[in-house]
């Protein structure tokens, strides 16, 4: 008998049962996440997303298509953009006592930025000038309808 310390099995079963895992393949996802500060310096740059997802099919293995390269990058950036504080806003402070405030009646200063609505996207004054116009519509006669003006005495 021979002393090797990792004998060669013979059966079929064996060497399944001896068989090392082979290597995890990196999913698209963990490749766009690693590089991804190079990818926005090569969109800085200039580079199409079409030829940065070939370059990354060509040196690191991506297989994903166009759109999915398109979709994590910009998945990505929106969250790093969400995670970093917004510039000239104040840095947090750790939590330790509380000074008092100046007057009782004053208003301690919001911690997060107003939240975004639909009517911002209109503009500044977007959403006054709607509820303006709601309510000279009020006031108004309301139009008559085509049963009304069909079943209009003559």
């Amino acid at each position: 008998m021979s002393d090797d310390p990792n004998p060669v099995p013979e059966t079929g079963i064996e060497v399944f049962k001896a068989a090392p895992r082979p290597p995890r393949r990196r999913s698209d996802r963990q490749i766009v996440r690693e590089y991804l500060t190079e990818i926005v310096g090569k969109l800085k740059e200039g580079w199409r997303y079409e030829e940065i997802r070939q370059e990354l099919e060509r040196t690191v293995g991506f297989k994903g298509k166009l759109s999915t390269l398109y979709s994590y990058v910009e998945g990505m950036t929106r969250e790093e953009r969400q995670q970093r504080p917004a510039p000239g806003a104040t840095p947090a402070t750790p939590a330790g006592p509380e000074a008092p405030t100046a007057s009782p009646t004053e208003t301690p200063a919001p911690t997060e930025p107003p939240r975004w609505r639909v009517s911002d996207l209109g503009g500044p004054g977007y959403a006054e000038r709607r509820r303006q116009r709601e309510r000279e519509e009020k006031g108004k006669k309301p139009k008559p309808t085509m049963i009304d003006m069909v079943n209009r005495r003559i």
